[in-house]
């Protein structure tokens, strides 16, 4: 039988682990397992990231290496891992893991995503991990840009007497049932107003990871609703 290890548990730790029923280890807790076949990585990503992992490769001695982590384009390979980013709803990620298809890049793809297609979970591969980087990478900045379009909507109706209710919500409501009732699969979102920067996990942090000029402009527009 295969033996796996989460290392990191946080959120995204514990719902790889509650899938595949492993057990999880903390950063900075003592060993408590010898060799092991894969050991998945769950914590951020910092400066001291690879560093981290390949102490962890020496520890285990892993046949497989799978990163769950969003990274920077370019870490997984440097790694020798496999990269599977994790897509979902916080804060219990577990019933999003077996729900969207889960992405593996790298070499070892297919070995890693058939863990996971065992306990039922949907897979896809390629065999490329900056792929996989350069999805989840993109998937927050496009979250993140339609959060900033839905912001800055609202500021400026506000600023010439408009209503954000109609000219946001409605307006983006009527077209998007238009283009269905002519059979065409374009939408626009309708998503929530919330005072204030983006708050959660992952869509500014991950901005910080991703060399790109809408990313810098999201995480300056993030600074000044934070001032707001």
């Amino acid at each position: 039988m295969t033996s796996h290890l989460v290392i990191g548990a946080g959120e995204v730790g514990r719902a790889i682990a509650e899938v595949l029923g492993c057990p999880t280890r903390d950063i900075g807790d003592d060993p408590t397992l010898g060799w092991v076949d894969v050991i998945h990585v769950c914590f951020p990503y910092s400066d001291g990231f690879e560093e981290a992992v390949r102490g962890y490769q020496a520890r285990y001695q892993p046949d497989l290496t799978v990163i769950h982590s969003t990274v920077p384009v370019g870490t997984s390979r440097r790694l020798g891992a496999v990269h599977s980013p994790v897509t979902g709803k916080h804060p219990r990620l577990a019933p999003s893991v077996r729900t969207f298809v889960k992405w593996f890049g790298g070499e070892q793809a297919g070995e890693a995503a058939a863990h996971f297609a065992a306990v039922g979970v949907p897979t896809r591969t390629t065999p490329w991990p900056e792929t996989t980087e350069a999805g989840k990478l993109w998937q927050t900045l496009q979250f993140g840009l339609l959060v900033a379009i839905e912001k800055e909507c609202v500021a400026f109706c506000e600023a010439v007497g408009a209503d954000p209710d109609i000219a946001y919500a409605e307006f983006n409501r009527t077209y998007s049932e238009g283009y269905a009732a002519m059979g065409e699969p374009f939408r626009l979102p309708v998503l929530a107003h919330v005072p204030g920067p983006i708050g959660g996990h992952c869509v500014i942090p991950n901005a910080h990871l991703t060399p790109a000029p809408l990313a810098d402009m999201l995480i300056d527009l993030d600074r000044a609703w934070a001032c707001e």
